[in-house]
Order: C-alpha cells, then structure tokens, then sequence
C-alpha cells in the first residue's frame, strides 16, 4: 500500500501536468479504479480549485519598469578601471630586465683583456672582399621592397583608424 503523502504528490502532479503521459494515464487509472486514490483526487481537487478562485496571481503594476530604471539611474556606476595590467608586475618585469643587461655589461668589462694596447683596432677582414653586388641582388630587393610596403600599409591602416578628436 502507498503512503498517503506519496498519494497526494502524484495527485498534484497530476493536476498541474507536471508528470508524463505514462504517470498521467497510470494516476487516472487509479483514481477510476482504486476509492482511496479517488477519496484523495476529490479533496486535492476541491482544494486546487478553492485555490484558483480565491487565489489571483500579483501583477506588477504598470509602472513597474519605470520605477526600476528611476531607481536605477541614481546608482552610482562603477568607474572603468584605468588599466588591467597591474603596474608593479611591469617595473619588476623591466627591473628584471635592466639588471640583466647591467650585469652582462659589467661582467664582459671586467674580463676584457686590456693589455693588447692595439688605439685603432682594424676590422678582422677587408670590406673590399665582400661581394655586395651577391647578397644585394634582385630577389633580396624585392623581399625588402615588400616588406616595407606591408609596413607602411599597417601604418597606413592604423593611421585611418584613429579616432579623430572635433576640437573645431
């Protein structure tokens, strides 16, 4: 036998179809076949409709958004933070970096060899004997041609994308 609370959940489940086709046409089947399924259907149902006529559901009024953006527009917006990136992380970061390139620069000062005594250092090798017309031939023009254009296209663009101020 089924107790009476699980009886009456499957009974208001099926009184706002909120079961499906199976349960509700099992619950129906008890409630034709079975008198206490049928006891219970009738004073939930007396009671659901009692509810439905005395009961109607609140409506906000019709100024109900109105009075919302009223309220609304007096709050106070939170500000746009200024940046998302937080600016102590970078000095360290270019700290980081600074002290790198000193340390580096003072280490290779202080194991150079000074005592070559050589005042005007010549080049290790002659620039007579460097073939330029080979490296600068009509291919390498023109990958440095096409790169300088594309630059100055990305120039170009964003240039025409700024935002223009009307100070005028």
């Amino acid at each position: 036998m089924e107790n009476i609370e699980d009886i009456d959940l499957q009974i208001w489940e099926y009184l706002d179809a909120s079961c499906d086709a199976s349960s509700m046409a099992r619950i129906a089947d008890l409630i034709v076949t079975n008198a206490q399924w049928q006891q219970r259907h009738t004073e939930i149902a007396a009671f659901h409709k009692r509810i439905a006529q005395h009961c109607e559901p609140d409506m906000p009024s019709m100024r109900f958004t109105k009075n919302v953006m009223d309220v609304i527009v007096h709050t106070d917006i939170a500000p746009a933070t200024k940046t998302y990136i937080n600016r102590n992380i970078v000095k360290g970061i270019a700290a980081f970096f600074i002290l790198l390139i000193a340390g580096t620069t003072i280490y290779a000062l202080s194991v150079t060899d000074y005592s070559n005594g050589i005042s005007n250092p010549a080049l290790p090798f002659n620039i007579k004997d460097l073939k330029l017309v080979a490296i600068l031939n009509n291919r390498f023009l023109n990958i440095l041609i096409l790169i300088n254009v594309l630059l100055g296209l990305v120039l170009l663009d964003s240039w025409l994308r700024k935002p223009r101020s009307n100070k005028a």
